[in-house]
């Protein structure tokens, strides 16, 4: 029972606070009755098993401590399955309550400093009223303060990392020296299918998902021009990938999408659409890109420096206002899915001929070329340096990781939370939000965008 105690990772706890600790945890009345519970149960067992006839017995019996249970001698067999039934018993009914989690979730949020040195000790988990949906962790509060949950979003962030809605924390005990922190919890539906309700209405603003709390997570591509999305395969980063284009179309967007492992079978449906193109071959993608999006990237550069304007937005604005006279400026994404096909060097001399120069134009275009209305989603699911060079790590804005192991979900947000993620098309970002993506059937979505 005091195991969970005594390896405690936090280095700043005495004996003193660790005895405490372990008896906070036996005021739970339900703890008590589940202990008390376990041991008539094993009296009752034990008494049975010496008193039957059920068993073999081996010839000599011998004294134990089973003497404490008013048993003075017991056979061997007896023994044996005595001690299996007790710890059997002390497992279910003695179990401490798993608290890493909660503790985990804290110390990355930095509560209330970054080193994670006074982060709140978990103590018990508990119903907070009779008959109430509402939880509540309590713990130690090792200087924290309810102010430390205030800032930097911190009471959202903890809820989506835990998977519930926080409702409250507040300090409690003589010396409010206690931490309560309220919440309730929130079922994960297996499916969110999207509704075209759910499109934002704001300037090229793409919704990601949807929090734990019910609640969407945006991005707003005039502030985040390139995304990055990475995970195991079967997590979901299609799906999510698809979400965003359909946004994308349904903004009035042109969407271009490069995929080479598969010849494209994930995107057949979108190959007949307006305003998308769709690229299984390196040497076809080569040939567009350098043709079509190297040439509209000079056109819009020249034509903001001619207009005095910054970016796309400022330029439509203009436009729309009247004082520049001109056509708008549309937005064009680039999906480049499976991107191990592209940044990782081919053996095939003729296909790395076509690679090479498409690796220098895409970086280029998320170095050089974010304010023109171009945007870059690259999505992967190979953990490789060639992949998350400096130009990809550093200067796509948001990053998202699903399924992964510890090490692509390290690469990609600089952390380890991706690699607990078990449901397929959830995802973590570098932001720290954690949401579950959209899922919809092409065939109804975008049917409007058929060509013909």
């Amino acid at each position: 029972m005091f195991y969970h105690f005594w390896t405690n990772p936090s280095k700043q706890i005495d004996i003193f606070t660790k005895l405490k600790i372990a008896l906070y945890q036996f005021r739970s009345p339900a703890k008590l009755l589940f202990l008390v519970m376990g041991l008539i149960v094993t009296k009752i067992l034990l008494d049975y098993l010496i008193g039957s006839n059920s068993l073999a017995r081996l010839d000599e019996p011998f004294d134990t401590i089973a003497g404490v249970f008013g048993i003075g001698k017991i056979h061997f067999v007896d023994y044996v399955v005595a001690i299996f039934l007790v710890v059997i018993i002390f497992v279910i009914f003695a179990k401490p309550i798993d608290y890493k989690f909660a503790e985990k979730a804290l110390r990355e949020l930095g509560i209330p400093d970054k080193t994670g040195n006074n982060t709140p000790i978990f103590v018990l988990k508990c119903r907070y009223k009779r008959k109430s949906k509402i939880q509540q962790l309590i713990f130690l509060a090792n200087g924290t303060v309810e102010d430390d949950f205030k800032v930097n979003d911190n009471l959202k962030r903890l809820g989506s990392k835990m998977g519930c809605f926080i409702t409250g924390v507040e300090t409690f005990g003589r010396r409010n020296d206690k931490l309560r922190v309220l919440y309730r919890k929130i079922e994960d539906n297996n499916v969110i299918k999207w509704n075209n309700n759910y499109l934002s209405e704001k300037d090229f603003e793409l919704v990601l998902g949807q929090r734990y709390t019910g609640d969407f997570v945006y991005v707003d591509l005039n502030k985040t021009a390139h995304l990055l999305i990475a995970g195991s395969t079967g997590s979901g980063k299609s799906v999510l990938l698809s979400s965003l284009l359909m946004q994308s179309l349904r903004k009035g967007a042109n969407v271009v999408i490069a995929e080479f492992s598969k010849r494209g079978v994930d995107w057949t449906y979108w190959k007949d659409l307006k305003s998308c193109n769709v690229f299984t071959s390196p040497k076809a993608f080569s040939d567009f890109f350098h043709n079509e999006i190297v040439a509209e990237v000079e056109r819009r550069a020249t034509l903001l420096v001619d207009t005095n304007c910054k970016n796309i937005s400022e330029y439509n604005a203009k436009i729309a206002s009247g004082e520049i006279k001109g056509h708008k400026l549309e937005r064009l994404v680039i999906a480049l899915d499976e991107a191990g096909q592209v940044y990782i060097p081919s053996q095939d001399k003729e296909r790395e001929e076509f690679l090479k120069p498409i690796r220098s134009a895409l970086n280029k275009l998320v170095t050089e070329y974010r304010f023109c209305g171009i945007h870059l989603i690259i999505a992967t699911q190979i953990p490789s340096s060639s992949i998350f060079s400096y130009e990809i790590r550093y200067l796509t804005d948001l990053k998202m990781c699903g399924v992964s192991t510890k090490l692509l979900s390290q690469m990609v947000i600089e952390s380890e939370e991706a690699a607990n993620i078990k449901q397929k098309g959830r995802f973590c970002t570098n932001d720290g939000d954690n949401f579950r993506g959209f899922l919809f059937r092409e065939s109804e979505t975008l049917a409007e965008f058929k060509k013909g």
